[in-house]
């Protein structure tokens, strides 16, 4: 079963961005992945549509909503890779690109939704 505050960030998640498919995937040590759905950054990306995620430890909030992970291989069209993106790891058993924009989480100023709105503000102005 997961903890109620990782559902809860779910569905914050779901509220501020109502028109986004958002999956949670529950794991048995009690993380759990949260997946956007097609979310779009940018033509100077390749892919331009992503699936954004972040998994959740069990000791969220105390422990913010970081790396985000998106396709394997994402990469800016004719330039380096901005710091703060790595386009291959390995997490789970899967390969994924992650995105580190490691900045204090306040969970008194903003709740998951706004966190994942940032990551994509932020892949989009590169």
């Amino acid at each position: 079963m997961t903890h109620p505050v990782l559902e809860a960030a779910a569905d914050d998640v779901r509220a501020v961005l109502p028109h986004r498919t958002v999956d949670v995937e529950r794991l048995t040590d009690g993380t759990l992945w949260i997946h956007v759905r097609s979310m779009e950054i940018g033509g100077q990306w390749a892919p331009s549509t992503i699936d954004l995620s972040v998994k959740l430890t069990t000791a969220f909030p105390a422990s913010p909503p970081y790396p985000f992970y998106a396709s394997d291989g994402l990469k800016l069209i004719g330039r380096e890779a901005p710091a703060g993106l790595t386009s291959s790891v390995n997490v789970d058993g899967r390969t994924l690109a992650q995105i580190s924009l490691n900045r204090p989480y306040d969970p008194e100023m903003e709740n998951l939704g706004s966190r994942f709105v940032a990551v994509r503000h932020w892949l989009s102005i590169q």
